[in-house]
């Protein structure tokens, strides 16, 4: 199954936002608002992640990366290789169901949304053990 990879950039100037997303397409653009203080009327954000911001997202196919449950090698390069990511992997299986991997360096967990309403878990370990949870219906 071919997985791609969903990146994202945070701006906090909308020109800058545009910038960005003029340059990978399919880009979208959120705004969060943000929450800051009045105080002399001037917009004051206590931290700086609590100022306005635009954040791009997008997906590139020259990121798309193969994963494939039996291939315990393959795996562990896809550990090797993504495994300090913070974001997931999102995807379809071969019956068509919505897929999310996450990649850590001594596991690989991928999270399936069957179409029986089930939400799914295997977790597949560096030394080569594998789980399989249900947590739950998602529909």
């Amino acid at each position: 199954m071919k997985i791609s990879i969903q990146k994202q950039e945070t701006f906090y100037s909308k020109d800058e936002a545009l910038g960005c997303q003029a340059q990978h397409a399919g880009a979208e653009i959120t705004f969060r608002e943000g929450h800051g203080l009045m105080l002399n009327g001037e917009w004051t954000y206590d931290i700086p992640e609590n100022r306005p911001a635009w954040i791009v997202t997008w997906t590139e196919a020259a990121d798309a990366v193969e994963f494939d449950s039996t291939d315990l090698d393959g795996m562990r390069r896809l550990m090797d290789e993504y495994g300090g990511s913070r974001a997931s992997f999102d995807g379809t299986n071969e019956n068509i169901e919505q897929v999310s991997i996450s990649i850590a360096k001594d596991r690989i967990d991928v999270v399936t949304f069957q179409d029986n309403g089930w939400t799914r878990r295997n977790v597949y370990w560096r030394d080569g053990t594998r789980e399989e949870l249900y947590e739950g219906k998602w529909k």
